[in-house]
């Protein structure tokens, strides 16, 4: 990809990082999973958040993904330019998006497979609504950014606190396009209060230069593997489902069954958010297997909002993904409805809890 820049004839300074150098971060990433990311994904649909050049975009092109390039023309480094000139010189079926994540965020897709974010969480003013939305866009995302492990002048690391840091508009290499910086725990924290389970986790670091402004005396950056929750994004359906209604929620049939990724510690429970119309269920019991082994009986004797925490057998905790299957010991009927019905679902995911 450098040659081909240097081949072509600009009046614009290209992006001066090495984006592609992500890639062996990214590789590191997905040799954790059970077979390759395509295998999880629903859709060839990608999203670039943050695309600079648009060399991560052209890659997943090369990939065989329909992919959708996204910046804002007032911060990306010149102007979407670069990624205007390389998406044309290459005859690229890549579409490029002028968005501001700040204002509006709305998605050129909204179910796309895989979304990549890669150096763009500490550009944004309000990073927790990002990733809302996002988790309600697509399925899967593959985020790096910069974490805040240590202060110049603080007494020791920050690494275990759930915290973030709103950094100067000069700290961070003169360039006030830089916002939030979250401690890991604080990142996790983040991430699950927006709808994503952590699936994989990679770290590296280096030493931050006497000379630089950098108010860190580390330079560490996390890139991680996320699985949406929302509206059951994050699980392949099986059998006994209906399709979903207008708020995302799906009936089941008394008798379901799904694919569940779990994330990379291991997962002491499945759990079901769901919603129990008053006076239905009259104490229906619930019996699961996983990977074939019987999981912990529950009893279905709450109403409205509630969570069904289903206790993952010991032998099977720290697999990466899980099958189960679920049957009420008696269906459900709801006038007029005449289908029979199981439980009405908004999330399925794997906890630690």
């Amino acid at each position: 990809m450098r040659s081909i820049k240097l081949a072509l004839d600009v009046d614009f300074e290209w992006y001066p990082y090495d984006t592609l150098s992500n890639l062996s971060h990214m590789s590191a990433l997905l040799s954790t999973l059970d077979g390759d990311l395509v295998d999880y994904l629903p859709n060839s649909v990608a999203l670039d958040i943050g695309c600079g050049d648009g060399e991560v975009a052209l890659f997943l092109e090369s990939c065989g993904f329909s992919v959708e390039a996204i910046d804002f023309v007032h911060t990306n480094h010149n102007g979407l330019r670069g990624a205007k000139r390389l998406i044309g010189a290459l005859g690229s079926m890549v579409r490029l998006h002028n968005l501001d994540l700040d204002t509006g965020i709305e998605f050129p897709v909204g179910d796309a497979g895989l979304a990549v974010c890669l150096g763009l969480l500490y550009h944004l003013k309000n990073p927790h609504a990002f990733l809302e939305r996002l988790a309600r866009s697509c399925h899967y995302c593959i985020l790096s950014t910069k974490l805040l492990t240590s202060l110049q002048n603080a007494p020791s690391s920050l690494d275990s606190l759930p915290i973030g840091y709103l950094v100067d508009s000069a700290e961070l290499n003169d360039d006030d396009s830089n916002y939030w910086v979250f401690t890991e725990s604080g990142l996790a924290r983040l991430l699950d209060r927006a709808g994503w389970t952590v699936l994989a986790t990679s770290t590296f670091q280096s030493q931050v230069s006497v000379l630089d402004k950098s108010p860190f005396s580390v330079d560490k950056r996390a890139f991680m593997l996320l699985c949406s929750k929302v509206g059951l994004r994050s699980v392949r359906l099986l059998n006994g489902w209906y399709g979903v209604d207008g708020s995302g929620w799906r009936w089941t049939a008394p008798t379901f069954s799904f694919l569940i990724p779990a994330p990379a510690s291991p997962s002491r429970s499945i759990c079901l958010d769901t919603y129990f119309p008053s006076g239905i269920y009259n104490c229906t019991v619930l019996t699961t297997t996983i990977d074939g082994e019987q999981a912990e009986e529950q009893v279905l004797d709450r109403t409205e909002f509630s969570t069904i925490r289903i206790p993952v057998p010991a032998a099977l905790r720290g697999r990466t993904c899980l099958s189960v299957k679920c049957t009420l010991s008696q269906p459900v009927r709801m006038a007029p409805d005449k289908r029979e019905l199981g439980l009405l679902v908004g999330a399925l995911y794997c906890s630690e809890g």
